[in-house]
């Protein structure tokens, strides 16, 4: 997980779920219900094992649905409803309100901006070499 600061707001980058890897998890711990915590289904991850998979018809189901499930919990994720306690997308993150587009190039544009004086700045640092000795303390005139 990466966490980046943009313009006094915090967004947390999580990596999707990947097809091949819940049927890496399905075939070898399929039994425990590790495949629905990658998919983050905690509750059914627990079932799993207290049932036995649902008797096994539920771990028969799950390889001929996996890739909708990695599908569904994918839109989870990037609709942002994976980390909220109660399942409810915020406000705060709702695709109801999309930035506009002006003000997304405004913040790229003051991000360039100031990483090109930050390196004008060293730039002019590395020019201008070691700081020349003054007439200072211990020294002879």
């Amino acid at each position: 997980m990466e966490i980046v600061m943009l313009s006094q707001s915090i967004v947390y980058q999580v990596p999707l779920r990947v097809t091949g890897t819940a049927y890496l998890w399905w075939f070898f711990l399929g039994g425990l219900g590790a495949h629905k915590f990658y998919l983050g289904k905690p509750l059914m991850g627990i079932l799993y094992p207290l049932t036995l998979g649902f008797l096994g018809l539920g771990h028969l189901y799950d390889l001929f649905t996996m890739s909708e499930q990695v599908r569904r919990a994918n839109d989870k994720i990037m609709s942002g409803m994976a980390f909220s306690p109660s399942g409810q997308s915020s406000p705060k993150y709702s695709d109801s309100e999309p930035l506009a587009e002006s003000s997304i190039d405004q913040m790229i544009s003051r991000y360039q901006a100031d990483q090109e004086r930050n390196d004008a700045g060293r730039l002019d640092s590395q020019r201008a070499g070691p700081p020349k000795p003054s007439g200072g303390f211990g020294k002879r005139r």
